[in-house]
């Protein structure tokens, strides 16, 4: 048998690979001994089940160069192995495989849960503030009441009024006992008259 070969829809290569749907996958074989009148094909599940009749409907290959489709998209995902065998000749067989589902699936094996140990708290430290530098106390402003400058008010300034000087007071003459200048002079005037008249 000279060789197996698996290829997806695609037309790729997923020999012994990866294949995420499983669907229409096709085998292709190539032999060179002319005493087999065919090979039959065998699909087998991850679970170790033959499931060749509900993947393909043709399970053998009659020429050199032929090939089978298989569908294993309704199958569980995993690693499927894939066998041809001559009828007639009990040494001509090979096995490959394809596995499918998400890539990194295989198949899974029982392992053992881990049983979690109790968790210490671990105690978190309260951060202390770090003060650089001499500490100085900062003064405390004592707000000061801020008062405006008293706004000027008109002061009336008065002009003293020039006052009139006081008028000294009317002198009445009164006749007074005596001569008076003017008596004396009325007398003198009236001295001559007589004087005259007498001459």
């Amino acid at each position: 048998m000279t060789s197996v070969v698996v290829r997806n829809q695609n037309g790729a290569n997923v020999t012994n690979g990866w294949e995420p749907t499983g669907e229409d996958l096709t085998v292709t074989v190539e032999y060179n001994f002319a005493d087999a009148d065919r090979l039959d094909l065998t699909v087998e599940s991850p679970d170790g089940l033959d499931v060749t009749s509900r993947v393909t409907a043709i399970d053998r290959i009659t020429r050199s160069g032929g090939s089978v489709t298989l569908d294993l998209s309704d199958e569980p995902v995993g690693t499927f192995e894939i066998t041809v065998e001559g009828s007639d000749l009990d040494q001509a067989t090979r096995t490959v495989t394809v596995r499918t589902g998400p890539r990194g699936t295989a198949t899974p094996l029982p392992t053992a849960t881990p049983t979690p140990e109790p968790s210490t708290p671990t105690p978190t430290d309260t951060p202390t503030a770090t003060v650089t530098g001499p500490l100085t106390e900062r003064p405390t402003e004592t707000p000061t009441e801020t008062t405006s400058p008293p706004t000027p008010t008109a002061t009336e300034t008065t002009t003293p009024t020039p006052t009139e000087s006081p008028t000294p007071p009317e002198t009445t003459a009164t006749s007074t006992p005596g001569f008076g200048p003017g008596v004396a002079l009325v007398a003198l005037v009236v001295s001559f008259v007589v004087l005259g008249r007498r001459r």
